[in-house]
């Protein structure tokens, strides 16, 4: 009965490559330790959504710019639009006044 439970405790303590046998953690030490080392990639993973985010910040800043730039341009577009559709207004009824006009004589 020794020996089985000296075999069951080298089979939960497996050899490592230098001889030594690996510590038994309990599982909250477990859960911690790897908690512990997965500190490192989770702190990596962090920043690197900070600075994703923060382009995607700077990125939309830039696209507002260009936004307002563009809507400036497309009232003064639609200005020059409708004053040129007025322009062509009166010069359509000037030409049928004329038209009109020489029918009359």
């Amino acid at each position: 009965a020794a020996l089985g439970r000296l075999d069951s405790l080298k089979a939960e303590r497996p050899l490592l490559p230098d001889g030594s046998r690996c510590l038994v953690a309990a599982p909250k030490e477990s859960a911690l330790m790897l908690n512990e080392a997965a500190q490192p990639a989770r702190r990596r993973h962090v920043q690197a959504m900070r600075s994703a985010l923060e382009q995607i910040d700077q990125e939309n800043a830039e696209l507002e710019r260009q936004l307002a730039e563009q809507r400036a341009v497309l009232q003064a577009v639609t200005a020059e639009v409708g004053a040129c559709s007025s322009t062509f207004q009166q010069t359509a009824e000037a030409c049928e006044q004329w038209r009109d006009g020489l029918r009359a004589t």
